[in-house]
């Protein structure tokens, strides 16, 4: 008897079927295992993301309270407060509290892009109070971090520190790792404006050079405007 082409195929896959049926039946404890491991790792993978969703809206939430601090007015010793009004009586009265609140968060809710921000103000809080050490520590830790928005704000923060302690190797070199890689908090831009202010007293040629730089990125929009204005201030 002598089968089609069609017939050879239809015959073949039927054997296929069955032998994957009878694979089936024997490894069926194997394959519960599998399918119970996958499903188990999906769960496990939408529960983790919920679970960061909630987190980091409780800490943008404990963020935004810890900002009206941050914001709140410094007035004279002896104002009287209003209701729930919250002042203080001098900037390091107020970069103290700032700081308490920022770590609080970041403490809490180290995982979160909120906790992120906050250990990056809590830092900024310590420039304040002139903690520069414990400032670059902490600066330091944000920007290891895996946000780049939040640690290209703390690259950003630490070269202003390293300039207060002399260090602009360390400044210049920070500066230029953020023009290589920008982000939305810290354009090219922005790093281009800082790097050009270190370089302008001592090396106004090098100052300049980033100027034209930034001209030529954005010929026709504000780079090129205040790269033109700033290059004009220099003293050649």
């Amino acid at each position: 008897m002598r089968y089609t082409r069609q017939e050879l195929k239809q015959d073949k896959f039927a054997e296929t079927a069955a032998e994957a049926a009878h694979w089936t039946v024997e490894h069926r404890s194997t394959l519960t295992v599998v399918v119970v491991v996958i499903v188990a790792a999906i769960v496990i993978a939408a529960g983790g993301w919920w679970y960061l969703q909630s987190q980091d809206q409780a800490a943008s939430t404990e963020l935004g309270k810890a900002l009206a601090i941050y914001s709140a007015p410094v007035v004279p010793p002896g104002t009287p407060k209003e209701g729930e009004q919250i002042m203080f009586y001098s900037p390091q009265e107020r970069a103290i509290a700032s700081k308490n609140a920022f770590y609080a968060i970041s403490s809490k809710y180290g995982m979160t892009h909120a906790g992120h921000y906050a250990h990056f103000l809590a830092a900024v809080s310590e420039t304040e109070l002139d903690n520069y050490k414990v400032a670059e520590d902490q600066l330091k830790q944000v920007t290891e971090v895996h946000d780049a928005p939040a640690a290209s704000l703390a690259k950003l923060t630490l070269a202003g520190v390293y300039l207060n302690e002399g260090r602009e190797n360390d400044a210049i070199a920070l500066y230029k790792e953020l023009i290589e890689h920008p982000t939305t908090t810290v354009p090219k831009s922005r790093a281009q404006l800082a790097l050009a202010e270190v370089y302008a007293p001592k090396q106004p040629s090098a100052a300049a050079a980033v100027y034209d730089q930034m001209a030529k990125d954005d010929p026709k929009g504000i780079g090129a405007e205040v790269a033109e204005a700033m290059k004009k201030s220099l003293k050649q």
